[in-house]
């Protein structure tokens, strides 16, 4: 009885949510770190946002049992058409939080709502947003797997990692010290992959500790850095990041075994906390055990409270307990600076 009475009326009915406007016919299913992903949308183009996210996350066996993270991209017009989105979606974006769930604001460009406990995320977003998609997964996919990854267990550092045979370097330091400078250095030169030059992700996996990157295989430089890399002219593009515009290279295109794109389980991990000095030489010391926490906690970028923090320390401890710690002191010869952390991996 119900049923007919609504099928008779249902023509009729004002769709004042737009529900029946906005069908999420189109699906997408893949994997995140391991982590299952299903994204919906009423608009096909917005689910190839993925195919930018995907390859900037490190390749890993699908966990099994897991739910996964749901996302839906709901592509509706606003009363006003606000036209392109900005070039640099962070010029626009305004972020809330309150426990799992957090929000951040588009302007008129849209709005995305997301609880990382549920597993569930809802983007709106204006028609002229959904025929960018890069801009999609820049502005909004990388955040949202990024948190996603650290409510799964995944602890993160704010650092560059890279792999020679079975060990792993990773360089931490503030920005603009000259870690990314340093890991293109080690491997146009130095005979190492790139695993990622921002966020390491650490787990644990059998007991033994196992490392993730975003993004893989991606490369930054500084303005006055890019004339020591002759090989990379015409290769590089600019990107507002801050408040300068770096210079990226993709290494997958330049020579895809500079990459190292799998999940990484080390024998070996040397950490080294790098500083910058004004002279031509490099050098490094032990780093005590006081030192290396206070680096990890200033470069960890887990802006949260207590509990997360806990988690995330807890998961990094092992890490810590495996590397042997340096500080690194580099100068402003290359050559110097290869020799240097050869030694220090030498005797790591």
């Amino acid at each position: 009885m119900f049923a007919s009475l609504y099928k008779k009326f249902q023509a009729d009915l004002e769709d004042y949510w737009h529900r029946r406007a906005t069908p999420l016919t189109h699906t997408r299913n893949f994997t995140i770190n391991g982590m299952p992903v299903q994204m919906r949308s009423n608009h096909a183009k917005a689910l190839t946002a993925a195919d930018h996210a995907i390859p900037q996350y490190s390749v890993q066996t699908q966990r099994p049992a897991v739910s996964p993270f749901q996302i839906d991209i709901i592509v509706h017009a606003p009363p006003q058409d606000p036209g392109p989105p900005p070039a640099d979606p962070f010029a626009t974006i305004h972020y809330t939080a309150h426990g799992d769930v957090f929000n951040f604001g588009l302007g008129w460009w849209g709005n995305c709502w997301a609880n990382l406990s549920s597993g569930y995320t809802q983007i709106t977003i204006a028609p002229s947003v959904a025929e960018q998609p890069e801009w999609i997964a820049r502005g909004i996919l990388n955040t949202l797997f990024t948190n996603y990854l650290m409510r799964q267990g995944f602890a993160m550092l704010h650092a560059t990692a890279l792999v020679h045979k079975g060990h792993a370097l990773l360089l931490m330091a503030p920005h603009n010290t000259g870690k990314s400078t340093t890991a293109l250095n080690l491997v146009m030169n130095g005979g190492f992959r790139l695993l990622t030059d921002s966020m390491v992700f650490v787990e644990q996996e059998d007991e033994k500790v196992q490392l993730t990157g975003f993004p893989v295989g991606r490369g930054k430089l500084r303005s006055d850095m890019v004339d020591h890399f002759p090989q990379l002219e015409g290769k590089l593009r600019g990107e507002r990041v801050r408040d300068e515009i770096k210079h990226v290279i993709e290494l997958r295109t330049l020579q895809p075994d500079l990459v190292y794109e799998q999940a990484f389980t080390p024998d070996r991990i040397t950490l080294c906390l790098v500083q910058r000095t004004p002279t031509r030489h490099s050098f490094s010391q032990p780093a005590t055990p006081e030192d290396t926490w206070d680096a990890l906690m200033e470069n960890s970028m887990h802006y949260d409270d207590w509990p997360i923090w806990e988690r995330n320390l807890q998961t990094i401890a092992p890490l810590v307990e495996q590397a042997t710690t340096y500080h690194l002191h580099i100068g402003t010869d290359f050559a110097d600076i290869r020799r240097e952390i050869a030694s220090v991996i030498a005797d790591s």
